[in-house]
């Protein structure tokens, strides 16, 4: 099937900080999970998808992501500090992303 199909998630448009990354909690928080945008738009182009483009980003907020619950236990734990969280959600975007399946 043909079609211009649309895709939107949480892409890195930078580096994490060692902690974040290897922090469980913000795993779960969907944080150190988060592909780099160059490897996620070419494991689209592998999938098939042709005319892969980025149609827009938006940042997450360094407050929304210091307010989820597991992130917030990380930085009381001293496992990450709020300057290492904030780090981090300056380089977490939700990408808008648009292909093509030929």
């Amino acid at each position: 099937m043909v079609g211009r199909h649309r895709r939107a998630g949480g892409v890195l448009d930078g580096p994490l900080p060692e902690s974040v990354r290897s922090s469980v909690e913000a795993y779960v928080g969907c944080i150190a999970g988060a592909a780099q945008q160059d490897e996620y738009l070419q494991a689209i182009r592998d999938a098939g998808f042709v005319d892969v483009e980025v149609v827009g980003a938006t940042p997450y907020p360094a407050d929304m992501v210091q307010e989820v619950p597991e992130v917030r236990q990380a930085i009381a734990a001293g496992i990450v500090t709020a300057d290492e969280v904030a780090a981090a959600a300056d380089a977490v975007v939700s990408a808008k992303i648009t292909a093509v399946k030929p």
